[in-house]
């Protein structure tokens, strides 16, 4: 039986974790989730968009240096920019979702949901682990038509992967 992959979009803060020294729980459960998907490479597709990599060289160079060797040894697919996903960011933040500030937060959600993702990982839990924030942007996809991904932190690849 053919089974798709399983397409998950990855914001800055769930790669840039890898290398976060100041929170040793959320490193750790970076670690796992790339273990595990490593391990599951088979079973995943990994995306990233223009505004990950724009993010990515804002990083300190220790930093830096860190994610992109872990985008090298993963094969991530950077998404093409996207007039639609700029839209839509633009959509979710006139519908009060995340102030002008906070733009490209948006646009991360709107790259993964026109792309159809099947989850966005994050640990932005100011932003995106937010049941307010997801409950919204849920209703504005909702008006459109469009699925809205889940949103997820390395957290949910800690248990053990079942296999039939």
């Amino acid at each position: 039986m053919f089974m798709r992959k399983i397409r998950l979009y990855f914001d800055t803060s769930a790669i840039g974790m890898i290398d976060n020294d100041h929170s040793p729980r959320w490193q750790a459960a970076a670690k796992r989730m790339f273990e595990n998907i490593n391990e599951n490479a088979d079973d995943y597709e990994l995306f990233i968009s223009k505004i990950t990599k724009d993010e990515i060289e804002q990083c300190n160079p220790k930093t830096r240096a860190v994610i992109e060797q872990l985008l090298g040894a993963f094969r991530f697919t950077e998404l093409p920019d996207s007039a639609e996903a700029a839209q839509l960011a633009e959509h979710y933040m006139k519908g009060n979702i995340l102030s002008q500030k906070h733009l490209a937060d948006l646009t991360h959600i709107a790259y993964a949901t026109v792309a159809r993702c099947d989850a966005v990982i994050s640990c932005n839990f100011k932003h995106f682990l937010n049941p307010k924030i997801f409950y919204r942007l849920k209703r504005l996809n909702d008006e459109l038509n469009l699925t809205t991904p889940p949103i997820w932190s390395p957290l949910v690849f800690e248990g053990k992967t079942y296999n039939e």
